[in-house]
């Protein structure tokens, strides 16, 4: 199977997507996986369908693995499965994640660093959350993503007091 004709898939399920037509987009995906099922791209897609727009946990956390399992590279699986352990607070499993992830070119570091503050936060561990945080804010680029992340900071410093009270 050529990549040209997976990649003009991808294309056009993008173009779907974009649109809102998730149907056709998923549609156009699988046609992608029946002609490659090791196609990392096209799992990263379901994965990210599953996740945000079909709120299936169980079928985007299978496509998000299979991603990273054909595509070692693939960045928005990792963000996106780094999303799907931090919201169901499977820390262990985040904790062997996040420094694989981290560890790839052009990943968007402020995802990934404020999900290692949330478990942080979670577990209690506010000191160490505030330090992710603050990494997330050096690496981020955008204005309102600071103002989010000072609040995250702010929580963290008033639930270290609640111990004292």
């Amino acid at each position: 199977m050529t990549m040209q004709l997976l990649e003009q898939y991808m294309l056009e399920a993008d173009r779907a997507f974009a649109q809102e037509d998730y149907v056709r987009g998923k549609s156009l995906v699988e046609e992608a996986l029946a002609l490659e099922p090791d196609y990392g791209d096209a799992h990263n897609y379901l994965g990210w369908l599953y996740l945000y727009h079909l709120s299936n946990l169980e079928k985007a956390e299978e496509h998000l693995k299979l991603a990273i399992r054909y595509k070692p590279s693939c960045r928005g699986a990792y963000v996106h499965l780094s999303t799907v352990l931090t919201d169901q607070g499977r820390l262990e499993e985040l904790q062997t994640l996040l420094p694989k992830a981290l560890a790839i070119r052009g990943i968007n570091r402020v995802a990934l660093l404020v999900d290692w503050g949330r478990m942080q936060e979670s577990l209690g561990n506010y000191r160490p959350a505030v330090r992710y945080y603050k990494q997330a804010m050096k690496a981020s680029m955008s204005n309102s993503e600071l103002d989010g992340l000072r609040d995250h900071i702010r929580r963290c410093r008033r639930k270290r007091w609640i111990r004292w009270i």
